[in-house]
């Protein structure tokens, strides 16, 4: 019997089924923006500076960053939400929609922490080019970025946050601001190099 691949093979299997499992309450962002369809119950999303959350298109809700005044910035944040040293985290901004003239400093990032919610423990930060021709503009119809890490020893809670800061409007007609319609934060197993050794070892003993 091969164990390599009896090993490997339950950790592929494990890993592929909880990467399925999805860690924000509401992926959908209607709770708390107004639209009618927004689900009860569940945690809503934190904000600072010039972000928010509300339904300027219609009965969907979306994160809101106000990118329209040079001296503008803030983000949004989702405290409470368990992890465990380990896993590897991925955090998506799945749907967007990127105003013509929108241009900043724009951040997302998967932060880590104790028990208490308040030590941090490590940070992972993707910097998103926005004046870049390469940048989405409009609906993006599908992901438009995602930052991956493995939560350190002793995590006891994972956030996600997207952040903007130092805007310059671009000129021409349309607005300068940025929405996030739907995110999306999934764990998966990191395959530990001591698993990997241990089920080399069984090899190594057939």
């Amino acid at each position: 019997m091969n164990h390599v691949a009896t090993v490997i093979g339950a950790l592929a299997v494990a890993g592929a089924a909880t990467a399925q499992i999805e860690l924000l309450p509401d992926p959908a962002i209607e709770i708390g923006s107004g639209a009618a369809s927004a689900p009860p119950g569940a945690t809503e999303w934190g904000f600072f500076g010039a972000a928010g959350i509300n339904a300027f298109f219609g009965d969907n809700g979306h994160l809101s960053f106000f990118a329209d005044n040079p001296s503008n910035s803030g983000g949004a944040f989702h405290q409470g939400i368990g992890g465990s040293a380990g896993f590897e985290y991925t955090f998506t901004l799945v749907d967007v929609f990127v105003e013509p003239r929108f241009n900043a400093d724009l951040q997302i990032a998967l932060e880590f922490y104790a028990g208490d919610d308040s030590t941090q423990l490590g940070v992972e930060t993707l910097i998103i080019d926005t004046d870049d021709d390469t940048t989405p503009i409009g609906f993006s119809g599908g992901p438009f970025a995602s930052v991956s890490a493995i939560a350190p020893v002793g995590t006891v809670f994972v956030r996600p946050v997207i952040q903007f800061s130092n805007p310059a409007p671009l000129s021409g007609g349309g607005g300068p601001n940025f929405f996030v319609f739907a995110a999306s934060l999934v764990p998966s197993p990191a395959v530990a190099p001591a698993m990997l050794c241990m089920a080399l070892g069984v090899r190594r003993r057939r």
